[in-house]
């Protein structure tokens, strides 16, 4: 998440869903396995799903995990695929 007053990005595992009717920012209590904090991954909701890939840990190290958000459910999953 990006903190303002700082201008530094933290990593953080929190689900946040902006309200576009309300114009509110949500915190989402989530479900399913536990994630671990991260910054610069990339998403993408595909259907019901908000697929997430990668990112960086607090300490520093890259992640190569795919992780499954079903915006339904509220519930996290690990994907696995095979390399090409």
């Amino acid at each position: 998440m990006f903190n303002r007053k700082r201008q530094i990005r933290e990593c953080t595992n929190q689900v946040l869903c902006y309200d576009t009717i309300e114009s509110e920012l949500n915190l989402v209590k989530t479900k399913g396995i536990s994630i671990m904090q991260r910054k610069d991954h990339c998403a993408s909701v595909i259907g019901g799903s908000m697929i997430v890939y990668g990112g960086m840990f607090e300490n520093g190290n890259v992640s190569n995990e795919m992780l499954n958000f079903d915006l339904q459910f509220h519930e996290w999953t690990r994907l696995f695929f095979k390399g090409l």
